[in-house]
């Protein structure tokens, strides 16, 4: 039997100018959101940035919203992976089976949770908009002006910073997968 998970559209009110930005720069196709919204979760976890999805700000004259009941069903498989893994990253100090079984992979028709209320995909959403505020202070910092946005990306994934893949090795060997 499968559990379903009923979505419910998400809207935001924080940093929504930023979003725009970044999507006109990125050049975003509806099919890409997902992918992105996970690049976005990722790096507010790396930076330890993660905002209340009900956050608003002065900068936000109206809200930004996302469909998520049409988009989750057409990547469904992925975007629970997502929600799975930053669910994971951010609950490094529970019991794993803890994590994986109650947390990670949490559905709405098992707990009748709303969706947006789910700890995997509140989660996600709130390192989101950790990843749009990063972007803004250290990406965009000079304007969204593709070139020099590229050298900015460019110098930041040369870092030499590999937390994120630490982490993900370390709960691998846990598993005894590797």
């Amino acid at each position: 039997m499968k559990y379903q998970n009923n979505p419910q559209d998400l809207s935001i009110s924080y940093k929504v100018k930023t979003y725009t930005e970044l999507e006109k720069l990125f050049n975003l196709k509806d099919d890409e959101t997902p992918m992105f919204h996970f690049m976005l979760s990722l790096l507010g976890f790396k930076h330890g940035r993660r905002v209340d999805i009900k956050t608003t700000d002065s900068s936000s004259d109206k809200a930004r919203d996302f469909s998520l009941r049409t988009i989750y069903p057409r990547n469904e498989s992925d975007m629970d992976a997502y929600y799975g893994l930053i669910a994971i990253l951010d609950n490094t100090e529970l019991d794993y089976n803890q994590v994986v079984n109650q947390i990670a992979f949490e559905r709405t028709a098992v707990n009748n949770t709303p969706f947006l209320k789910m700890t995997n995909v509140r989660t996600f959403y709130e390192y989101m908009l950790g990843g749009i505020e990063f972007l803004e202070e250290g990406i965009l910092c000079d304007g969204p002006y593709p070139e020099r946005v590229a050298v900015l990306l460019h110098q930041y994934l040369l870092e030499d910073d590999s937390e994120i893949s630490d982490t993900l090795a370390q709960l691998i060997a846990e598993e005894g997968v590797l």
